[in-house]
């Protein structure tokens, strides 16, 4: 079954791990590798591609061979500087739909005066080094929320009766013009979003638990298991799109029932204390 797709008229900024195929956004960095800098790249490593280059050269040479979602420029290079690279994408350069951050160093004369350079020249976003990563990855995030891909994911879905709406993250089902809510929790919504947004393709549970807990915290395959089982008993009837893939994961299809039918989730054991 397709699903159908109703593009919502108000757009609201979601968890970036509900947008899009698996490693959607691609980011070129332009600089030092310096460890920390390599630090913030890894920060942002688990919802976006991060590819280094050192000088505007490689820069360029990269941009002719790859589309990317946001550029991070360091204001002094090799061969240039950040506001080369703006002036040379900004003024005639087809990349128009290319987000720049530029990254100064917070020991440079003149400033404010480069960073009001900078964003009159078109950069979308400038932080200062040393860049503190919690501060730099929400930056970052959402830049990419705003770049054109991510936009085109404003839509929810829906599969016969069942509705997954991703701007309230809440599902329903339609009975007789009315919508009925599913009482989902954030993290159940969230899986059941991400199987459905990826029909038919199996996501592993190391996946799911990228997408979803990140990396913060340690979770274990079975706290997957334990959030299927109880998103199953809430779907009810539509339980049975969300089938099992022995020993990898989980996947949404809505073609054919699961061999193994409404009762292959894994029931949580009382004294299991599911991370939250």
């Amino acid at each position: 079954m397709k699903a159908s797709y109703v593009f919502l008229k108000k757009r609201r900024f979601l968890p970036i791990s509900l947008l899009g195929d698996w490693n959607m956004f691609r980011v070129l960095w332009v600089g030092n590798p310096s460890v920390p800098n390599a630090m913030a790249r890894e920060s942002i490593q688990d919802f976006a591609e991060v590819d280094d280059t050192t000088s505007l050269q490689e820069a360029w040479s990269k941009l002719d061979s790859q589309n990317y979602d946001l550029a991070i420029v360091e204001s002094h290079l090799p061969d240039g500087s950040g506001l080369d690279f703006l002036r040379k994408l900004k003024q005639g350069d087809s990349r128009t739909e290319l987000q720049v951050m530029i990254v100064g160093e917070s020991n440079e004369n003149g400033e404010q005066s480069m960073e009001v350079s900078a964003f009159k020249m078109g950069a979308e976003d400038f932080v200062w080094q040393p860049l503190h990563f919690e501060s730099f990855r929400a930056r970052v995030e959402a830049r990419l929320l705003r770049s054109p891909r991510s936009m085109d994911d404003s839509m929810c879905l829906q599969y016969g009766n069942l509705m997954i709406e991703l701007e309230t993250q809440k599902a329903y089902v339609l009975e007789n013009g009315q919508k009925t809510e599913v009482p989902l929790t954030g993290r159940e919504f969230k899986i059941l979003y991400l199987l459905a947004r990826k029909e038919n393709h199996v996501l592993s549970r190391a996946e799911l638990i990228q997408a979803i807990w990140g990396g913060a915290v340690h979770v274990l395959d079975r706290t997957v298991d334990t959030h299927v089982y109880t998103l199953r008993k809430k779907l009810g009837a539509y339980s049975i799109y969300i089938q099992s893939e022995v020993g990898v994961g989980y996947r949404f299809a809505t073609g054919q029932k699961n061999q193994k039918g409404l009762s292959d989730g894994v029931k949580p054991k009382s004294r299991e204390r599911m991370v939250a």
